[in-house]
Order: C-alpha cells, then structure tokens, then sequence
C-alpha cells in the first residue's frame, strides 16, 4: 500500500515538472475520462439500486443551477438567454472554487511550515516533512476528485449511452475551461509552496531537507502574473462559449427524441447550418 502511495506521489510530482500545455492536455484528457467513468458506474447504481439511489447526489448536483437559475430568469425571463447565463454562472463558480482550493491549501501548510521553523529547524524537521507528505496527499486527493467531477457525472445515468454525443459540442469548451482551471490552480499553488521541490523519503540528509524547506518557504515569483491572468480570462471565455452552446444542444437532444430522429445527423444538420449562417 505504502509502495502505490509513493508511486502516486511520484508520478503527480512527474506531472507537475511537465510543461503547461501538457499538463492541460493530460488534465483534459482525465476530466472526460473522469466524467464518462462516473456517467458508466451511475448506470450500474441505476441498475443494481433503482433510481432513488441517485436521488440525493442527483439533488444536489442540480440544486445549484435551479437556484441560480431561479435568480436570473427572475431578472431577464425565462428564455435563452438566462438558460446560457445560468449555465455560465453555475459553472463559472465552480471553476472560482477550484481555481482557490488549490492555492488555499498551499497557503495553509506553507504557513503551518514556517510557523514550525521559526524556532528550530532541525527540532521540527519531521514535523515539516510530515506537513509535506500530507500537503502533497492533499492536492493529489484535489486532483483526483476534481478531474473526476462525481457529482455532474452522476447526473448523466438517465442518457443512454449511444446519446453521449450531444454532450460533446458544448463538453469541448466546458472541460477545458475546468482543465484549464484545475491546472491554474496547481500552478498558483505549486509558487506558494513548490511541490516539485519537495522530497519524499527517508534516506536524505536533515541539512539537505532543511535546505529544500528553506527554497520552499520564500513566497511567489510574480514575474508570471500577466500570463497567469490571462490564462484566467481564457477560462472564463471556455466557460462562456460552452454555455451559449448547452441550451442548444439539449434543444437538439428533445427535438430528435421526441421525432425519433438520430441524435448525431440532426447535431451535425443543426452546427452545419450555424456555421454557413455565421460564416
């Protein structure tokens, strides 16, 4: 147990010395797997447990969105617009909490560290290595659970599986706009408190561990912050395209269930049609 935990630490501080774009791409790639996997194993609880099984996630999943947008119809009507809103709304919120978890939890344990270094730093060293194991448990356990996304995937137990593609046209921008955020977040995290500067094991030196923990605890390199902000805006524009496409898309998903048309050629009549009409 204790080899696959080191394995898994290994493997995330392997991710975090990867380039940007690649670790975007592999966070990409992990939230569509996450989804689907998570969209598969409600339909085993659908089928194994019923449906009140899923009542509750399924409740809480959806509470969010009826109350936002309750809000917004109740500003603008209830039309397409607020629908697009709502969605941008619910989803923008959830990208601002993963953008701050992240960091919040790089604050905290980096705190934690150099209030423990104040005194005596080779009095504290398990102390700080202790803190460093858990801190870089904690964000992978952050990844794990925002990549795969439960709540949302749960959510899909009542599509079947050959209609999965209506999720795709507004799916593309929506998951990267969480990818992107997820990656923002360990980004901003990893300049509070460097993950890839930390050292698991037992067999260093303390001096040497003193030394990483000293690189560690000396606050954020602001050289980055434009890059960081506009990659920030990218989300929210990701965000913004994939919630002026959902309405239309689960438009297209009840117009082809209800005139027992294929979901896919009405799709692909439907986005054709709107690009010769913008274009």
């Amino acid at each position: 147990m204790q080899n696959k935990a080191e394995f898994l630490q290994n493997m995330f501080k392997y991710f975090l010395k990867l380039s940007f774009l690649k670790k975007f791409f592999i966070t990409y790639v992990a939230c569509w797997s996450g989804f689907l996997s998570m969209v598969l194993f409600s339909k085993i609880l659908y089928f194994l447990f019923g449906r009140n099984t899923l009542n509750v996630a399924g409740n809480v999943a959806s509470q969010k969105f009826e109350v936002i947008s309750g809000a917004v119809s109740h500003q603008v009507g209830y039309n397409y617009l607020s629908i697009s809103l709502s969605y941008f709304i619910s989803n923008s919120i959830a990208c601002v909490v993963i953008l701050l978890v992240f960091p919040l939890v790089a604050y905290l344990y980096k705190k934690d560290m150099a209030n423990n270094m104040k005194d005596n730093i080779k009095n504290n060293i398990e102390n700080n290595r202790s803190s460093l194991k858990d801190y870089l448990n904690t964000m992978i356990l952050f990844y794990i659970i925002t990549v795969i996304n439960p709540l949302t995937g749960i959510l899909g137990y009542n599509i079947n599986i050959k209609d999965i593609a209506v999720l795709l046209p507004h799916g593309i921008f929506e998951f990267a706009g969480f990818a992107l955020s997820i990656v923002m977040g360990i980004t901003i995290a990893n300049k509070i408190l460097p993950l890839n500067e930390i050292y698991i094991g037992e067999n260093k030196k303390d001096r040497k561990l003193s030394i990483n923990i000293m690189s560690i605890i000396k606050g954020i390199n602001d050289k980055s912050i434009l890059k960081d902000m506009l990659k920030i805006i990218a989300i929210f524009i990701l965000i913004g395209i994939a919630a002026s496409l959902e309405p239309l898309d689960w438009l297209i998903y009840e117009y082809a269930k209800y005139n027992n048309l294929n979901i896919i050629q009405v799709m692909v009549e439907v986005y054709r049609e709107l690009l010769f009409y913008i274009f």
